[in-house]
């Protein structure tokens, strides 16, 4: 706004003032296109985040995790309290064990051992 002002003021020519205009258009489209590279990285992010898991390749990872280590969680199976609960001769219900957590804590993995 201030070059603008100072062209009026010291009378600039017609170039001066096309110059100008033609500086503030690419001004205009630069940020345009910045804010375009911007609102495509946020759609990609949210496209990442809502896209389908390949489930082929989740329960090929995690049967390899479960391979490396083969114990894990059996600490759960084994307390006395768990096989208690767990114990059908003990329960006239359905057993029923709900598992909660961040992703990736493991709830799945655990999930295939008690099923296994």
């Amino acid at each position: 706004m201030g070059c603008r002002l100072d062209l009026v003021i010291h009378r600039g020519t017609v170039l001066q003032f096309s110059d100008f205009q033609n500086s503030c258009a690419m001004e205009d489209e630069k940020t345009r296109s910045e804010i375009d590279m911007e609102d495509l990285k946020r759609r990609q992010a949210i496209y990442t985040w809502l896209k389908a898991i390949e489930m082929e390749n989740e329960q090929h990872h995690f049967a390899t995790i479960r391979s490396q280590y083969p114990n894990t969680g059996r600490w759960l199976l084994e307390h006395t309290t768990f096989k208690e609960w767990f114990d059908p001769q003990f329960t006239t219900l359905p057993t029923l064990l709900w598992l909660h957590g961040k992703p990736g804590a493991g709830k799945y993995i655990f999930a295939r051992i008690t099923t296994s």
